[in-house]
């Protein structure tokens, strides 16, 4: 009776110790494949990252001063630099109206 019960002790510690291995190894293997695609991921959010910078790049490029004066030129459109503005300010002196420092309504 004692071999019996040894046999059945040795077959339920090697099924339990064959199921913690598989167990490991399944998720020793998902870990595996789930670093992979976070690798992935993260090499695809770099060049992606990249193109964006070079397409930052490029628009800023394009909206600079200089290029658009040369493409004003090459359509032919003319326009005024507005660093050559000047602000002229114009004060009516033959208003009667005197501030009072209250909402007041003006009438005719």
């Amino acid at each position: 009776m004692r071999k019996g019960r040894m046999k059945s002790s040795w077959i339920l510690n090697t099924g339990l110790l064959s199921f913690f291995v598989f167990s490991y190894l399944v998720i020793a293997c998902k870990t595996m494949a789930l670093g992979y695609a976070v690798s992935r991921a993260m090499q695809e959010n770099e060049q992606l990252r990249s193109w964006n910078r070079f397409y930052q790049s490029r628009v800023l490029m394009e909206f600079s001063r200089e290029r658009i004066r040369e493409r004003v030129k090459q359509l032919g459109i003319p326009l005024e630099d507005p660093s050559n503005w000047r602000v002229i300010v114009i004060e009516d002196s033959n208003n009667s109206f005197q501030e009072t420092g209250k909402a007041e309504a003006a009438t005719r």
